[in-house]
């Protein structure tokens, strides 16, 4: 429901409702990935997307120190890679910088980490570490 919406027109952008209603679904979905312990980052990442294009900056911090956080959980179910997209989005004077630094680090280390891994994994804080 979250990434489709429900009943949504797909041929124009979201106005600010339908990315608020966006957003609570993907709480939903927050939730029930915590619980079965999978898909926590996939939806985090989404989250960030849409307060990037909400302007909830404040939120965004959050959501990224959240993500920072579950660098330490190892997932069998999730994505494999670090998600930064939405950071080019979001103005310099509207983030921490030691944030915006941080999180960049640990992108430019999971990237590191993928080239000389010979499998894919969903990253933990602990193998980012190596390459930071």
């Amino acid at each position: 429901m979250a990434i489709f919406g429900v009943g949504a027109d797909h041929n124009h952008p979201l106005d600010e409702s339908e990315k608020l209603q966006k957003l609570g679904y993907y709480k939903v979905a927050l939730g029930r990935g915590r619980k079965k312990n999978e898909s926590v980052r996939y939806v985090l990442f989404d989250i960030c997307r849409i307060l990037t294009d909400l302007k909830e900056y404040e939120q965004l911090d959050a959501c990224m120190h959240e993500i920072i956080a579950d660098l330490e959980n190892e997932r069998e179910i999730d994505i494999p890679f670090l998600e930064d997209d939405w950071l080019k989005r979001v103005p310099k004077e509207e983030m921490d910088e030691d944030l915006r630094r941080t999180y960049q680090a640990l992108v430019v280390a999971d990237k590191a980490r993928r080239r000389a891994a010979s499998e894919e994994s969903v990253p933990t804080r602990k193998q980012l570490d190596k390459f930071l």
